[in-house]
């Protein structure tokens, strides 16, 4: 499971910025996954924003950005991957 939030962080003294974290990190959590193996990522979206998340990597069916669906604020999206 992952879960998005909007958290302030200080980047530099008396510099505080609005940033995205994955379970609570910035950057998000190193997900590692085997090849061949299926896994199912449920990706919860506490922001108060729609959201989309790229898969780096992963061969995913492709489909338009525009057309993708986004998980809205409060909403869970369920990823299935096979890695290849």
């Amino acid at each position: 499971m992952l879960t998005s939030a909007t958290i302030p962080i200080e980047l530099a003294p008396k510099h505080i910025v609005s940033v995205t974290t994955y379970n609570s990190q910035f950057p998000g959590p190193f997900l590692r996954l085997k090849e061949g193996q299926r896994v199912a990522v449920d990706v919860h979206n506490e922001t108060d924003v729609p959201e989309q998340l790229h898969w780096h990597g992963q061969a995913i069916p492709r489909v338009p950005i525009c057309n993708s669906p986004k998980n809205l604020p409060g909403g869970v999206k369920n990823r299935d991957l096979t890695p290849a």
